[in-house]
């Protein structure tokens, strides 16, 4: 019976294709030619022409119908949903109140195919919000211990996952990078710094990052070296070129960063780690190394590593530092260590930072 209204519906779009181009009239009109000539021959063309537009329009609104009937169709046909969270049980940590896990949700259809929902098509619910709250993208911020029921809804169909929150205490914190490294001009103002992440351990074993904590202090052990309150800007957030415009290096050498969380958990105790810092001048780069140590093939994209090698031994990562140019932007074109662009053929890629380059020789090969 679905299939006798489909054929229905696309024989009245076709009808009423032709019917607003004329050609019925046309049909209806119809009488042999006696005698043929240019202009028969042209009008017959441009008819012809007609026919083959009018075909293609129609065949492009019934592909587009069917398509449309058949996602209808598939979306009224899911037999289930399930939410997808990596864990039933969250932590809640004082420190932390803003800590978010992200659920996921997966739609089971009856002809046995899946798929990932977004996460703003669903609507989401918490039975509980002093235990857990849940945002429109999916977000679960746990609020305090206990156990509650998430629920998502989409087209009709419900799924349903319990979740047990228990309060958790921070017994330690750390740095990522383990030691960090900062390059200086001759005029004192940074040219290289990583950006530093400060991370809360628990004692379920769960790490979280607190590194935008305003509970989280930094100082340092030498402010003639450094300046702990331009340390906590550059930790706090992305770090960026336009970043490395003022000076928190005063001298070079070596020194100590300490990174301080108040606690509040029950132990009452203030938590800190050390974060070793060298700062180094750029005059200390000996040396720019590219990374070729892999296949480049035409048509596909991918990332140029690239390391400054400093005299002292240790290497810093520069790949979105580096100025790149090449001696053929037709075979390879390179921007931020990113392949833009990439064709068959033979180049040689430079990587400049701070007054020193480095070269390499690739071949792009065919796919």
């Amino acid at each position: 019976m679905k299939k006798r209204t489909k054929f229905n519906v696309l024989a009245a779009i076709v009808l009423s294709l032709i019917m607003s181009t004329g050609i019925a009239a046309a049909l209806v009109n119809y009488r042999p030619a006696t005698n043929v000539s240019i202009y028969i021959v042209a009008e017959e063309a441009d008819e012809r022409i007609n026919n083959y537009i009018v075909a293609e329009e129609a065949d492009e609104r019934i592909n587009n119908y069917t398509v449309a009937e058949e996602a209808d169709e598939k979306t009224s046909n899911i037999i289930r949903l399930e939410i997808v969270l990596g864990t039933d049980l969250l932590e809640f940590v004082p420190e932390i109140p803003h800590s978010e896990y992200y659920a996921g949700v997966i739609a089971y259809y009856a002809d046995s195919s899946l798929d990932v929902l977004s996460h703003l098509d669903v609507t989401w619910r918490s039975s509980d919000t002093n235990v857990f709250e849940v945002g429109i993208n999916g977000a679960v911020r746990p609020t305090g211990s206990g156990i509650a029921v998430m629920t998502a809804a989409y087209d009709g169909v419900i799924a349903e996952k319990e979740i047990t929150v228990i309060e958790a205490s921070i017994t330690r914190i750390s740095t990522w990078p383990e030691e960090l490294i900062m390059l200086v001009d001759a005029a004192g103002e940074i040219r290289y710094m990583p950006e530093v992440f400060v991370l809360a351990h628990t004692q379920g074993g769960n790490i979280h990052d607190i590194t935008a904590s305003h509970l989280l202090e930094f100082r340092s052990n030498d402010t003639n070296m450094i300046h702990p309150l331009e340390i906590e800007i550059y930790s706090t957030g992305n770090v960026s070129e336009n970043q490395y415009t003022r000076s928190s290096a005063r001298t070079h050498g070596e020194t100590m960063l300490v990174a301080s969380l108040e606690s509040r958990g029950p132990r009452g105790r203030n938590l800190s780690t050390r974060l070793p810092v060298y700062v180094l001048g750029t005059e200390n780069i000996s040396e720019i190394i590219i990374d070729a140590d892999f296949e480049i093939l035409a048509g596909f994209g991918g990332t140029i590593q690239t390391f400054a090698l400093l005299d002292n031994g240790m290497h810093i990562d520069i790949t979105r530092l580096a100025s790149w140019d090449t001696d053929n932007a037709r075979v390879l074109s390179i921007m931020s260590g990113f392949i833009q662009e990439a064709n068959p053929g033979d180049v040689t890629v430079t990587a400049t930072f701070e007054g020193v380059s480095g070269s390499v020789s690739l071949r792009v090969e065919s796919p």
